[in-house]
């Protein structure tokens, strides 16, 4: 490929961004720029998997919204069983007493 000088007005920023590069992969400011502009399409591929992660990561907290008002309703649903296991152990605790205070037939005259 042959080379054609060419000379380009850069911002501030870019000119901060060319000196910032990494100096071990990119020796020179025009491997830097010849790498970001032939291989814009990596860049732009990269853009589309952010966009895409930014969509799992509003999926993912729908999910554990819903995961956690499945849990409460479960919690509830749980609280009532209890309540009413608890209510009818009591009911046969009650039933026990009673029949411990009456007096067992062999002894009544």
């Amino acid at each position: 490929m042959s080379k054609t000088m060419k000379s380009f007005r850069l911002s501030d920023e870019a000119i901060r961004a060319i000196e910032e590069r990494d100096r071990s992969k990119y020796r020179t400011a025009q491997e830097y720029i010849e790498a970001l502009i032939l291989h814009s399409d990596k860049k732009t591929t990269i853009e589309t998997l952010v966009d895409k992660i930014d969509g799992l990561e509003e999926e993912i907290s729908t999910l554990k919204e819903e995961m956690k008002r499945e849990n409460e309703e479960q919690m509830q649903r749980l609280e009532i069983l209890f309540g009413r296991c608890l209510a009818e152990t009591e009911r046969k605790e009650q039933r026990r007493i009673v029949s411990y205070q009456s007096a067992p037939p062999d002894e009544v005259i």
